[in-house]
C-alpha cells in the first residue's frame, strides 16, 4: 500500500469510528500494551486519547471522552486509530502512516573504502599560518570543486533514533585511518581509532547551513569543529572558538561553539553520540533502493576489531515515528535515548568534584524502575510548576505551551524558553511528534513501579 494511499484510509477510518489508544504500564521498554490481536483494550475516562498501537492485524479502540492521540501505523497489517473519544473527544491527532523501510541487499558496501584524503590536519595552533583548512573545501573530506559532495574513501551512515535539530535534515559520514579498526564496547559503543573523522552537514529546506567535524586528534582526545556555509552554498567557512547565529526566516539557527559541542559529546558515551550498535543496527539508505543493515555492512567490509555476530541478536533501538514492532514505550525511550541520554547517565552530568548533578539515567536499556524520574521532584528547579515532578504517571493538566503540567520532562521539552528548554544546546523550536510521543507515554503510565 502507498504512503498516500495509507493515509487516506487512515482519515477515512478517523470519521466512521471513534479510535481509542491503549494504556500502557510502564516497567520496561517491551511491558507497554500493544493493540494485539484483534485490538488493544480502550483506555476509559476523561484523559487525553493515548497513542493507539495496532498489533499483528489488530485495531486499537477508543474510550469515552479522551482527545485525539497519535495515529500510527501499527504491526503487520494492523492500525492504530487516533481520533475522538465517544465522548466530547477532539477528533483527530498526529498521524503517522510510516513503516520502517526494508532491506533491499545484503550489504550496503562491497569493501572497505581506501586511500581516504580525509584525515586528522592536527589541532589548530591559533597562529597566522595555522596549517588546519579554513575552508571546507580544503579539508580533503568534500570534492574541491562541489564541497556539498563526500570525497571517495567515506562511510556514509544514519542513525536509527535522530536528534531532534529544528528539523534541519542531516547526512552523516565517517573516515577511519587506513587499516584501523573500531572497538565494540561492552555497552555497545564505538570505541573509534586515532585519527577518525565524523562528519555531520546540516540542511534546512534546501539551505546548507554547518557541517561539524568530530577528529580523534593524536593524543586520544577528541576535537570538535563547525563550517559555515555562506549564503550561496558554494563553500563553507571554518567558525572561531565562539558561537554565532543566523536568521532564516522564522529560524534563529544557532552554530555551537567548540565548548558547546563537548557539553553534549561527554565523556561517558566516548565523545560520539550517534554511533553505536543500537542507532547502526538498523537499515540504510546506501543509494537508490539499495538498503542494508548498516552493523552487518561495517562488519562485512571488516571494520571492526571483533565481529559483533549475528545482528538479530544486537541491541536496537526502534526510530520513534515508526510504530511496526515497537510499543509506545519503546518509541518515547528510544526518543529519550537519543537526546538526553549523552548527558542524563551514571557521570554525564558530574561536577568537578566527580558528582552527578542530576543523577536520573535516559539510556534506553535502563529499567524503568532505575531510571530516577517518576514521582521524584526535580533536583534543581522547578520553574515555577508547583508540585512538579521529573515524571508525574497518568493524565494531568496542560500549561500554556500544552505540556503536562506535573512532569518536568514535558515541561522542559515544550519550553520556548532558553535555559528552560530541553535539550539546552543546539535546538530552540519544540520538536512536535517527540514531544507527543512522550506526553502520550507518561500519560499511559498507571503508577510508579
Amino acid at each position: 500500500m502507498s504512503k498516500k494511499f495509507g493515509s487516506i484510509i487512515v482519515l477515512l477510518c478517523s470519521f466512521i469510528y471513534a479510535a481509542l489508544a491503549c494504556t500502557t504500564s510502564a516497567t520496561k521498554p517491551d511491558d507497554s500494551a500493544n493493540g494485539g490481536q484483534g485490538g488493544g483494550e480502550g483506555g476509559k475516562g476523561a484523559g487525553a486519547g493515548a497513542l493507539a498501537s495496532g498489533g499483528s492485524g489488530g485495531v486499537a479502540n477508543a474510550g469515552s471522552g479522551g482527545t485525539g492521540g497519535l495515529a500510527v501505523n501499527g504491526g503487520d497489517g494492523g492500525n492504530g486509530m487516533g481520533g475522538g473519544g465517544s465522548s466530547g473527544g477532539t477528533a483527530g491527532g498526529l498521524v503517522i502512516n510510516e513503516l520502517a523501510p526494508a532491506a533491499t541487499v545484503e550489504f550496503g558496501l562491497d569493501a572497505r573504502p581506501s586511500n581516504t584524503t580525509c584525515k586528522d590536519p592536527g589541532k589548530p595552533t591559533g597562529l597566522q599560518n595555522d596549517p588546519f583548512p579554513k575552508l571546507l573545501s580544503a579539508t580533503g573530506c568534500f570534492l574541491p570543486t562541489d564541497p556539498k559532495k563526500p570525497a571517495a574513501g567515506l562511510i556514509p551512515y544514519g542513525v536509527a533514533s535522530p536528534l531532534w535539530s529544528d528539523n534541519a535534515e542531516k547526512e552523516r559520514y565517517m573516515a577511519l585511518p587506513e587499516g584501523k579498526k573500531i572497538k565494540l564496547t561492552a555497552n555497545g559503543d564505538f570505541d573509534l581509532p586515532i585519527g577518525t573523522v565524523l562528519l555531520k552537514t546540516f540542511a534546512l529546506d534546501t539551505t546548507m547551513l554547518e557541517t561539524r567535524f568530530l577528529i580523534r586528534h593524536s593524543d586520544g582526545q577528541w576535537g570538535t569543529y563547525t563550517y559555515v556555509w555562506n549564503e550561496a552554498g558554494t563553500d563553507a567557512t571554518l567558525l572561531g572558538e565562539g558561537s554565532d547565529s543566523r536568521i532564516l526566516g522564522d529560524a534563529d539557527w544557532i552554530f555551537p561553539s567548540r565548548m558547546n559541542c563537548l557539553t553534549c559529546h561527554t565523556e561517558p558515551v566516548g565523545r560520539s553520540i550517534g554511533p553505536e550498535t543500537r542507532q547502526l543496527n538498523s537499515v540504510f539508505e546506501y543509494g537508490s533502493n539499495k538498503r542494508a543493515n548498516q552493523m552487518k555492512t561495517l562488519d562485512h567490509i571488516g571494520v571492526f576489531e571483533t565481529s559483533p555476530g549475528d545482528v538479530s541478536k544486537l541491541a536496537a533501538l526502534p526510530t520513534p515515528k515508526y510504530a511496526k514492532g515497537a510499543t509506545l514505550e519503546m518509541r518515547a525511550r528510544s526518543y529519550l535515548h537519543a537526546n538526553c541520554s549523552h548527558c542524563h547517565q551514571p557521570g554525564g552530568t558530574k561536577d568537578a568534584m566527580g558528582v552527578d548533578q542530576v543523577p536520573i539515567d535516559f539510556r534506553f536499556d535502563t529499567p524503568f524502575a532505575k531510571m530516577g524520574i517518576c514521582n521524584v521532584p526535580p533536583s534543581k528547579n522547578n520553574y515555577g510548576y508547583p508540585n512538579v515532578m521529573i515524571l508525574s504517571p497518568g493524565p494531568q493538566d496542560l500549561g500554556q505551551f500544552g505540556e503536562l503540567s506535573k512532569s518536568m520532562i514535558s515541561i522542559r521539552m515544550h519550553s520556548k524558553t532558553d535555559g528552560v528548554r530541553m535539550p539546552q544546546l543546539g535546538t530552540k523550536v519544540p520538536d512536535k511528534l517527540g514531544t507527543e510521543i512522550v506526553d502520550e507515554w507518561i500519560k499511559s503510565i498507571v503508577a510508579c513501579p
